[in-house]
């Protein structure tokens, strides 16, 4: 009783926060990647939505709310493997990698799924972009030479999935 309690009143306060902002984001601590994304860019910016792994809440909050800003004024367009300067000083490079369709899953998506659908929206319609941040070589994944202790920070959700048929 208490967990379908928590669940309708989280469920209402995303579509809450949605309807306030046009869009929000949610952070999900994992036992692997931490990770974050937006629910609600497709409707406030026309846009995909993006997800981001490995980052604080706070971090990944902020990146949100600038992505959303430019995707807004039309500064961002989302292409596969175009870098995204924030004009830091000797900061880390980040570049966007659509995520593949097989990878919108529950798992990573939950709420962004939930509301689409409940917009009268198909999950098949979803898109989505991943935001990569370079190594400590300034190397993505999809490079050679990219060091592979950052692989399980970094799901490579631009390629197919493989795994088990999602719940729904």
């Amino acid at each position: 009783m208490w967990w379908e309690l928590y669940r309708r009143w989280t469920l209402w306060d995303f579509a809450r926060r949605v309807r306030k902002h046009g869009w929000t984001g949610t952070y999900v601590r994992g036992e692997g990647a931490s990770f974050a994304y937006s629910i609600g860019f497709w409707e406030s910016a026309q846009a995909p939505e993006v997800i981001m792994f490995g980052m604080t809440q706070e971090i990944a909050n902020g990146l949100l709310w600038e992505a959303h800003r430019q995707l807004k004024s039309g500064e961002l367009t989302l292409q596969d493997k175009a870098a995204w300067s924030l004009d830091w000083e000797d900061g880390p490079q980040f570049a966007w990698r659509m995520v593949h369709p097989t990878q919108i899953r529950r798992e990573h998506f939950n709420i962004a799924i939930w509301h689409q659908e409940r917009q009268g929206g198909r999950r098949a319609d979803l898109r989505a972009f991943q935001l990569f941040v370079t190594d400590t070589h300034g190397l993505f994944p999809w490079d050679e030479g990219f060091d592979t202790e950052y692989r399980p920070v970094q799901p490579e959700l631009y390629l197919p999935f493989f795994g088990p048929a999602d719940d729904d």
